[in-house]
């Protein structure tokens, strides 16, 4: 699916797209660069570059702020609703998708918490959120996979929690607070 909607854009088509994205979810949103590679060959990994700067938060507190590490990470998940299903629910081919994140937090600056690399695995697939910081950069790794193609009516609950509890690590915030000596 991915390498039938690249197919034939232009890189400066494909970066308005990148900009797009991103300004929906960041304030003040620069573009720095984009590139995408492995588009023509179906058997290649698609790799998505970009990089920008913006400001990232999502609510503050005195001198702190919140933001959301993975925000392009759920983009094209689709949200399933709780009414049951009478009919198997296609997905798509089976695919895994690997996102990471490199964060420059302002100097003087640091995350309060990191959060414990969490992992999920069901029938339906697997996730994987890691963070971890160097310096005042912040690292965040996201991987999912979802290995069936078909969801039958009376495993679509279970099917639709493995989406949800990858949905909520998606929208997790993390606070950022200033360096005390």
């Amino acid at each position: 699916h991915r390498h039938a909607y690249y197919r034939g854009r232009s890189q400066e088509n494909m970066r308005k797209g990148f900009e797009n994205r991103v300004t929906r979810y960041v304030n003040q949103a620069s573009f720095r660069q984009a590139s995408i590679s492995g588009v023509e060959d179906s058997r290649q990994p698609i790799t998505e570059k970009f990089s920008f700067s913006g400001d990232f938060s999502v609510a503050s507190s005195g001198d702190s702020w919140f933001f959301q590490p993975l925000l392009l990470s759920g983009i094209d998940v689709a949200e399933f609703g709780p009414r049951p299903r009478e009919l198997p629910l296609d997905i798509g081919t089976p695919e895994q998708i690997r996102v990471e994140y490199t964060i420059d937090l302002p100097p003087g600056m640091k995350i309060d918490r990191i959060p414990e690399k969490t992992q999920m695995k069901s029938e339906f697939g697997e996730m994987e959120v890691e963070y971890s910081t160097s310096g005042n950069v912040l690292h965040a790794a996201r991987t999912i996979s979802y290995t069936q193609s078909r969801i039958p009516p009376e495993k679509y609950p279970a099917f639709r929690d493995f989406v949800i509890g990858n949905i909520r690590q998606e929208k997790l915030r993390l606070r950022v607070v200033k360096i005390t000596p």
